[in-house]
């Protein structure tokens, strides 16, 4: 097994701690004296990994996007069932690790910063590609090709309303089960073949 080298260590530090800090503050307060401070170093520590502010947003968000990825992976891998291999994409995109007000700040924040920064914007297209894919790769057992990126694309506008709300303004009382009764209530509906049992066995609704 290769060594886990100390730079690439100390990397996963900054980017841990850049993610954490985009959550809570947001990308317009993120700066390479930001993190240095978040994480009691020197702006020449953090400027040895990025070299500037752009390249340490885009290699946090890659960094954030891996480990959803990651999760993803591992849900689709217990998959046995096309409804399961369905809700193991749609439980991680309405996992409350991911559908909370930090991360959606974190989402909402990069989508802006993103109008204004080719680099950023790439990124921006090809996670936004990428979830759709999934979408669509998991509806095809269910729905024609042309309707499977119909529902798709409708089920993405539904999160991203979801994103959005929780990154402007928070509720204070937000319940988690709302955007999964919401999107399991759009598969009854688009979706007749979809077995909800898949759905029961992950979320106490």
């Amino acid at each position: 097994m290769p060594r886990t080298r100390i730079k690439d260590i100390r990397r996963q530090e900054l980017l841990r701690a850049a993610f954490e800090f985009i959550k809570r503050d947001g990308l317009p307060a993120t700066t390479i004296g930001s993190i240095a401070e978040e994480v009691g170093s020197s702006k020449g520590i953090v400027h040895h990994y990025f070299k500037d502010k752009q390249q340490l947003i885009e290699h946090t968000m890659r960094y954030a996007h891996a480990l959803r990825r990651n999760d993803l992976v591992g849900r689709l891998q217990s998959a046995r069932t096309p409804s399961e291999r369905l809700w193991a994409v749609l439980s991680i995109i309405l996992d409350e690790k991911y559908l909370q007000a930090g991360y959606c700040k974190a989402w909402i924040s990069f989508n802006a910063e993103a109008y204004s920064n080719e680099q950023l914007r790439r990124l921006q297209k090809l996670i936004h590609r990428r979830e759709r894919s999934n979408l669509t790769h998991a509806l095809r057992p269910f729905l024609s090709e042309a309707e499977a990126r119909k529902a798709a694309t409708s089920m993405k506008g539904l999160i991203e309303g979801f994103r959005f709300r929780l990154a402007a303004v928070p509720p204070p009382d937000f319940d988690s089960r709302v955007p999964v009764v919401q999107v399991l209530a759009f598969l009854q509906r688009r979706v007749p073949g979809f077995d909800q049992s898949a759905a029961l066995r992950t979320f106490a609704l």
